[in-house]
């Protein structure tokens, strides 16, 4: 009995280590399950780049696309574009005469960004009569190809060269722009043209361009019967500003203003920025200096003064072979960033990022 007695102890305390174990065991299983379960739920979250777009499956194979809240956009904008005169001679000596050449060392940069906009500093066109101004640049045709195979999407003509070459060379450079769907911004064949907001949708948000030069006001402005391009004053910003915040979310006013190769804005410039946000624009853009000035945040909203060139032949000093690429993010109908990228040009007028 004895015997019995000890072997039924033993037998218990067996019975109790592997009830024990299996326990143990079970719980290991159990958190197991529990991390494979949490793995692949991550995995199904995250499946793919948070910026695609989600497609919903609906009923007789149509699609719905819905864009994430959280989706990012980029926009980008530089400076004086010219390529005439030295430019184009170096394209014509070191690239053979294609004008893909000067976009070689930054155009995979350019084409990242999800709208860029530059200042045309100059008509494009084989039309017109040179006018003789103390500068007077007109560029070829073919550069629009070029600026299409770098995703340039709008340009600014509201400036002091876009009539160089007369009326003639303007209005078929409107034209051609149009015909390349790149927006045309501060110029057309009539004020209503001119001066309407261009609107663009990116990523689910509306951002309106306007764009205004402070020179040649009464040489060639635009009017009701005549083509031209759109000079600051208070009443066009009004107008134009208001207009826009009623058709946009965002609005982005630019200014050809300035003195040239002065570092820091001038009363003038400061005076129709700060007008332009007050009206309720979100950020200003300006050129026409040639060298880069400031940014300034002015009331919750962004303010760079000048962009500098982008491209330009004007080597003699080393700011004007510099240049700023701005970079704003707009995520959720706001801009939530704005950099200042910096840009050097080579000695063929090449631009590229400096980083």
């Amino acid at each position: 009995m004895k015997d019995c007695s000890v072997q039924s102890e033993i037998d218990k305390e067996t019975n109790k280590k592997l009830k024990k174990g299996n326990l143990l065991f079970l719980t290991k299983l159990f958190l197991l399950f529990i991390i494979v379960l949490g793995f692949l739920y991550y995995l199904k979250i995250n499946n793919g780049s948070q910026n695609e777009t989600i497609k919903i499956d609906l009923p007789k194979n149509e699609q719905i696309e819905i864009v994430p809240l959280d989706k990012k956009a980029v926009l980008a904008f530089v400076g004086d574009i010219m390529l005439d005169r030295s430019v184009y001679n170096k394209i014509r000596d070191h690239g053979g005469g294609d004008f893909n050449y000067i976009f070689k060392n930054i155009k995979d940069d350019l084409l990242k960004y999800d709208f860029l906009v530059g200042n045309l500093e100059g008509p494009i066109s084989d039309k017109g009569a040179d006018r003789y101004d103390l500068y007077s640049f007109r560029m070829n045709p073919e550069v629009i190809g070029a600026f299409k195979n770098v995703g340039f999407d709008a340009f600014s003509v509201a400036n002091n060269h876009i009539n160089n070459w007369g009326i003639e060379a303007m209005e078929d450079t409107f034209l051609r722009l149009d015909n390349a769907e790149i927006k045309v911004l501060g110029g057309g064949l009539n004020d209503i043209d001119a001066s309407y907001p261009k609107v663009v949708e990116i990523d689910g948000t509306k951002i309106a361009f306007l764009a205004f030069s402070q020179f040649d006001k009464g040489k060639y402005e635009a009017t009701a019967s005549s083509s031209g391009i759109v000079i600051i004053s208070e009443e066009a910003l009004n107008s134009g500003i208001k207009i826009a915040k009623e058709n946009a979310d965002l609005v982005v006013v630019i200014f050809h203003f300035g003195e040239e190769y002065v570092e820091e804005s001038n009363s003038y410039q400061k005076k129709y920025s700060h007008l332009a946000i007050d009206l309720g624009a979100n950020l200003v853009v300006g050129h026409h200096p040639h060298v880069v000035e400031e940014v300034e945040i002015y009331s919750n909203s962004y303010i760079a003064y000048s962009l500098g060139n982008f491209i330009f032949d004007q080597y003699f000093s080393k700011e004007t072979m510099e240049g700023g690429l701005l970079e704003v993010t707009v995520q959720n109908k706001k801009i939530i960033d704005v950099k200042l990228q910096k840009i050097q040009m080579n000695k063929n007028y090449q631009p590229e990022i400096m980083r």
